[in-house]
């Protein structure tokens, strides 16, 4: 049912598409800022990364678009790529600059409606249709979109604007707390700082000296099933340094596994097609206990799980595992692991850096908590101003 007071129109009766695309290799468009999808985060508008045309020293034709612009991806929908760039520059050709049609619809609340929910699985249904992973011209002009006069319009897209300047604030917060976490590593994993009352010598210490790494189990497609199975984490399981749990793999009960994870673990990715994820890791939590973890991944099980941890994070330990790969093949081994080197306070001292650095992990987890949900509550908004189930309260001026 359509809210009283909204329409309910096609999509390209209300907007305008880019057509015809500029050369960037002559002015202005030469000097002007490019946006292409992996500009592009999913799912936020935030956009990053952008280089100039003369930068990147582009050929092929662009769309050129101005600060009234909403620019959206046009190949693989699902992503959910579309920003408000509120400046005026030059787009991929995967991608179209959309302008609201002055008196029915205002960039504000377009770019919000477009990221939101109902834009997004109508987008992502209509590119289904085709058999290929973008949506065209036609199809996003013929979408049905429903709209509210245009003062609610304003007051919608200033109310879920609220809630992206408070996101963009907690992610610029837990940007400091991280880099206060690696500068506080820094001094204290190097003796740069010392804590109060530790003045013992250093000496050098084998990974292998404070615990030890367990190898994955091989699995054959016989023995993935359903999620009655066993999990196995891995490479996908680790995301920014903790654990992720959706995209799973599960294997028989049966099959041979020499070591399940405990509380503390660290889950290390040593082989993968990609050279960055080479080393990563992530802690096991409470609520990853008694998994099995892939060929591809290694477990590192310590006598000191909370000191090793940091360790695992620290600018050593990531110069040990750049030095350690090969050539040709992306992958680290255990015994290449266990011999990692490090200069380390006597234990005691290691157990007041690890309370230290722990502390600060645990100021982060607060802000990312935080984050996830400010991110989860302006969702559930979107979904009810966008669709009208929710009306605004308007003033007598706004209504105007």
């Amino acid at each position: 049912m359509i809210p009283k007071g909204w329409s309910d129109i096609n999509f390209g009766e209300v907007t305008r598409i880019a057509e015809g695309q500029v050369d960037p290799r002559v002015e202005p468009y030469l000097a002007m800022m490019h946006l292409g999808p992996d500009n592009v985060e999913s799912g936020t508008g935030k956009i990053s990364g952008s280089r100039s045309c003369a930068e990147i020293e582009l050929i092929s034709g662009k769309y050129a678009f101005d600060e009234k612009a909403v620019v959206y991806s046009k190949i693989r929908p699902h992503l959910n790529k579309v920003c408000f760039p509120k400046w005026s520059g030059v787009c991929s050709a995967d991608m179209y600059p959309v302008w609201p049609l002055e008196g029915h619809l205002i960039s504000e609340y377009l770019f919000q409606y477009m990221l939101g929910p109902r834009f997004y699985k109508m987008a992502v249904a209509r590119s289904m249709r085709t058999g290929m992973p973008k949506i065209n011209r036609s199809d996003l002009s013929s979408l049905p979109i429903i709209l509210p006069p245009l003062s609610e319009q304003r007051r919608i897209a200033e109310i879920l604007s609220t809630w992206d300047d408070a996101i963009a604030a907690t992610e610029k917060l837990i940007a400091n707390a991280r880099a206060q976490k690696k500068a506080l590593m820094q001094s204290l994993l190097t003796a740069k700082k010392r804590l109060p009352g530790f003045a013992g010598d250093w000496k050098e210490i084998r990974l292998q000296e404070i615990g030890r790494c367990y190898n994955g189990v091989t699995y054959s497609p016989n023995d993935v099933t359903d999620e009655g199975g066993l999990l196995v984490l891995r490479s996908s399981n680790v995301q920014k340094g903790r654990l992720a749990f959706a995209d799973n793999v599960y294997v028989n009960p049966s099959a041979k596994v020499s070591c399940l994870t405990k509380e503390g673990d660290i889950l290390i990715c040593v082989r993968n097609g990609s050279r960055n994820l080479i080393g990563k890791s992530a802690r096991i939590s409470t609520d990853a206990i008694g998994h099995a973890h892939g060929a591809f991944m290694s477990l590192f099980r310590s006598t000191e799980p909370e000191f090793a941890w940091h360790l695992f994070q620290s600018a050593t330990y990531e110069q040990q595992v750049n030095l350690n790969l090969g050539a040709t093949i992306n992958s680290i081994n255990t015994s290449d692991l266990h011999k990692f080197k490090f200069q380390l306070p006597p234990k005691d001292e290691r157990d007041q850096i690890a309370q230290v650095l722990s502390a600060s992990d645990d100021e982060i987890e607060i802000l990312e908590n935080q984050h996830t949900a400010l991110r989860q509550e302006k969702s559930a908004l979107m979904q009810q101003l966008l669709a009208g189930k929710r009306r605004v309260k308007m003033t007598e001026e706004e209504l105007v």
